[in-house]
């Protein structure tokens, strides 16, 4: 079933421009689930085009698909050109969940400890440093 909704929501996004960006969503959702890689990373870059923060994003889609190497790279590579403060934070917090979900708690840390450094002073500090303290609970 879901093969048949992603043909109708190719379809109609195809001649209804309003309804393209919607679908897109739900189409880099419906393909990732399927582990149809290429049509979820296509329709991602569609996604892209009107995201706020599209490499975010696309880390996000290589996590759903499991690539984590992609996601981490891609986080990694933001990381390094940011100039946001609070960017800088969401972009550790995301990377810390990469490592998370690639199972090495050591470097999620370092990532969770950066967010909060980033997040000093900032309305986001006491929730980077809740999300720390839960990731060391869980360490021990």
């Amino acid at each position: 079933r879901r093969s048949e909704a992603a043909s109708l929501y190719e379809e109609m996004a195809r001649t209804n421009s309003a309804a393209r960006k919607v679908l897109s969503h739900r189409l880099v959702a419906i393909y990732a689930e399927t582990g149809q890689t290429n049509q979820a990373l296509a329709w991602a870059h569609e996604v892209m085009q009107d995201n706020p923060d599209p490499q975010a994003y696309l880390a996000g889609v290589y996590g759903r698909l499991g690539q984590w190497k992609d996601a981490r790279e891609t986080l990694e590579r933001e990381i390094t050109s940011n100039t946001n403060a609070a960017r800088a934070v969401t972009l550790r917090w995301q990377l810390a969940e990469v490592w998370e979900k690639q199972g090495d708690a050591a470097m999620a840390r370092k990532a969770l400890t950066e967010a909060t450094d980033a997040a000093k002073g900032t309305a986001m500090e006491p929730a980077v440093q809740k999300r720390l303290n839960a990731l060391n609970q869980g360490a021990k």
